[in-house]
């Protein structure tokens, strides 16, 4: 299963804002797994892209729900992101705990308004 991206805009060269949604039904024995996992994600993708905001939260009402805020110099680092072997390797080990789709949504960062 592949992400399925969406977007409100087509330009390729301006910053954006990315959340991506995934449900994950990990089992509590493998759970520390998965978080070493995610940790060598993040460090890998600090250190070789260095995205503006790369987050990850668990939802408190919904365990299984992830949650992924991250904001990108473009549209085409976001997609070499995610064809680096450290995306790759990690969505292919929560594959396995997947429920349904990784849904993707994206925006021009200048579409969001500080409040």
């Amino acid at each position: 299963m592949s992400p399925a991206i969406s977007s409100s805009s087509h330009d390729v060269e301006v910053p954006i804002h990315v959340i991506g949604q995934i449900r994950l039904e990990i089992p509590d024995d493998h759970y520390e797994e998965y978080k070493q996992i995610t940790t060598t994600l993040f460090a890998e993708t600090e250190e070789q892209e260095r995205p503006s905001l790369y987050t990850c939260n668990r939802d408190i009402n919904d365990p299984s729900l992830f949650v992924w805020n991250e904001q990108w110099e473009s549209y085409d680092a976001f997609q070499k992101h995610l064809n680096t072997a450290h995306f790759k390797h990690w969505y292919s080990y929560v594959k396995k705990y997947q429920v349904g789709d990784l849904n993707v949504i994206y925006a021009p960062v200048s579409a969001f308004k500080k409040v």
